[in-house]
């Protein structure tokens, strides 16, 4: 890190993903109330990294373009209003996100992980895993989890926030009438 964090962390991974959009949204969003810091991750996979040395990139060259590449994902889909304010940094780390994302949490001592799932169930979650749910078992605090998808993003206008993007364990349903609800027949 370039400067020394500004009071509670929000961490937030991503895989650039439309998903993790509207959780870098709510992300930002939070640091900004709490007066924190809103820490973006991109984790590389061993993979990508070996594509980029084969490339000829060496590893420091890939992490700061990866980095601007974070910081120009994020100015570019979230919306200005969510960004207002926030302070941001942009972190890339090389691994697996199952792994990383738990370890930077705690490195950074931070305050909430708050990240995208896919929501794969059956076949695909049983081959592909959950890194959403190793994050869950893993991090050394607590995380919310945004459930996402392309169909969420199709919005009345670009800064809607889409219907469906509300933390995986929050219910749709009121859990009691509105006011005055009673009384009205």
């Amino acid at each position: 890190m370039k400067t020394p964090l500004v009071g509670p962390v929000v961490l937030a991974p991503t895989d650039l993903s439309q998903a993790s959009v509207g959780a870098a949204r709510f992300a930002a969003d939070l640091a900004r109330r709490l007066g924190g810091t809103l820490v973006l991750l991109r984790v590389l996979l061993p993979r990508e990294v070996e594509e980029g040395l084969a490339q000829g990139k060496f590893i420091d060259q890939q992490m700061d373009e990866g980095r601007v590449y974070l910081r120009w994902w994020f100015t570019t889909f979230v919306p200005a209003e969510a960004r207002r304010t926030v302070r941001l940094e942009e972190l890339i780390a090389v691994g697996h996100p199952e792994d990383e994302i738990p370890a930077v949490a705690e490195s950074l001592q931070a305050t909430m992980v708050i990240m995208a799932t896919h929501a794969r169930t059956g076949f695909r979650r049983a081959v592909l895993g959950s890194v959403a749910e190793a994050v869950l078992r893993r991090a050394p605090c607590p995380v919310v989890m945004l459930r996402g998808g392309a169909q969420a993003w199709t919005g009345a206008h670009p800064g809607a926030a889409p219907a469906d993007q509300r933390p995986a364990t929050m219910s749709s349903k009121p859990t009691r009438e509105p006011l005055g609800a009673a009384n009205a027949s």
